[in-house]
């Protein structure tokens, strides 16, 4: 494999890394100041669904969060993170427009692309899910090139 490609991949890893722990930030800000997060689903005119939908988040920023860092669960860890996005671009931040003062839709937006990026491509070589996965690999290998005959000989 040509080194452009390692540093590529690694590249990737980065950006999983940091988008994990920018969403577990985020979480962690919605619970230090929940009124945030309220301020933002107070458009429903139920009192079940936001709060529902504030709990969702708050999990699966923090949860998710901290599974993309490690890049363990990339791929269900990313899609957990979808819904809220989504409704962040579409329903939150979608009525300021792009280029506005705050950018706050061309970020959601942004790691909302990032977050399908992982949810299709998985982690890479620098994550836990590849550690798992080569070590399973190992293991089967080991199995397979065992001997036939008993361990212990009488």
């Amino acid at each position: 494999m040509r080194p452009s490609m390692v540093l590529q991949g690694r590249g990737l890893d980065l950006i999983r890394c940091y988008l994990g722990i920018g969403l577990f930030v985020r979480g962690a800000l919605f619970i230090a100041h929940p009124d945030v997060l309220f301020s933002y689903m107070e458009r429903s005119n139920r009192w079940f669904v936001p709060l529902a939908l504030s709990h969702y988040v708050v999990m699966a920023h923090l949860c998710g969060g901290v599974l993309l860092a490690l890049g363990l669960l990339t791929r269900w860890s990313a899609a957990a993170q979808i819904p809220p996005l989504l409704g962040a671009v579409f329903y939150v931040h979608y009525g300021e427009g792009l280029l506005s003062a705050g950018q706050s839709l061309e970020f959601a937006g942004l790691v909302l692309f990032l977050l399908l990026v992982f949810t299709v491509t998985g982690a890479g070589a620098w994550s836990l899910d590849h550690v798992l996965q080569h070590s399973e690999e190992l293991r089967e290998h080991r199995v397979s090139e065992a001997p036939d005959r008993p361990l212990v000989q009488n």
